[in-house]
Parts: C-alpha cells; structure tokens; sequence
C-alpha cells in the first residue's frame, strides 16, 4: 500500500470514529480541527483581542487572515459541528435564512474573522430563529468544499444544512 493511501486511509478511520454522539450512522460529528488540511497546524479556536474601539461599532470591520486550504474529504459528507452564528440574512419574520458558521462567539462582528478554512457559509433548509447570537448551535447538513465571498468573511466551505439546534 502506498505512504498517500494509508495516510487517506486514517484521515477517513479519523472521521469515522469521530461520529460517536452524532445523531445517525451516517452523520459524522467533527470539531472545527477537521475542517484543516491534513498535516495543518492545529487552529487557534480564542478569540482575538477587538479591534473596533478606536473606530466605534460603526467602523470597517477587521481584516481576515490565515489559510484558505482545506480538508477536501469532506466534500459531500453530512457532518455535525458546533458554533456560532453570525447572521448574513434575514427574512420578514426576523428569522435567519443564511449565515456564517463561525468557532467563537464574536468572530466576524467584534475582533477579526478567523481564518477562511475555520468558518462555514451555511443555508438552513427553511429559515431559523436566533434569539441570542452569544449561543451555541448544532448544524448539521452536507458540506462542501466550497469558497463563499460575503460582506463578513470568507469561507472555505460551504453547507446546506438540514438541522440547527441549540448546544447541549
């Protein structure tokens, strides 16, 4: 066997013993570290000190950095992965019908985005409610490999989701 197969071979394993607590057999539970190449330095998933005090609220907002490379066996998988949400559009009711999936509270708003690789363009199969963006959800849905432009950030991946929930 080839040194690339088996290394294919143990990213797969990885993700597949990664699915214990995911809610079926064929949804995959991962953290924000799969998301990374393989062989790609671990992500720092904190916060970042705020940049916008100087500017007020209403000042452009932080520069994104870092890597946009990804973990390209994710395309087409349905996964299940914990976060934040950070709005890009609402409908009439208030309800959130697209949105960033992000690792920390705040990324995107108050300190800098992370990089595009550790944040998710995600659009719900029918609208949400985000009553408190300082919450943790659950999305799940099928991801894809995909470079998303908005007016927050750049994302790396992109995701049709099929569930949000609260985190528990």
């Amino acid at each position: 066997m080839k040194h690339v197969d088996i290394l294919s071979l143990i990213a797969a394993l990885s993700l597949w013993v990664s699915a214990a607590g995911a809610s079926s057999p064929d949804v995959l539970q991962v953290d924000w570290e799969k998301l990374l190449p393989p062989h790609a330095a671990k992500p720092v998933n904190e916060p970042p000190a705020p940049v916008h005090g100087y500017l007020g609220e209403s000042g452009p907002a932080a520069q994104q950095s870092g890597s946009s490379a990804v973990n390209a066996d994710l395309e087409g998988l349905t996964l299940r992965i914990p976060g934040f949400i950070v709005p890009l559009d609402v409908d009439a009711a208030g309800q959130v019908v697209e949105f960033l999936l992000v690792p920390y509270y705040g990324a995107c708003i108050h300190v800098p985005p992370p990089p595009p690789n550790q944040i998710i363009y995600v659009k719900p199969a029918k609208p949400i409610p985000v009553k408190d963006m300082s919450n943790a959800y659950w999305v799940t849905g099928r991801m894809h490999v995909e470079i998303r432009n908005t007016q927050m950030a750049s994302a790396s991946y992109t995701m049709n989701a099929s569930k949000v929930e609260d985190y528990r």
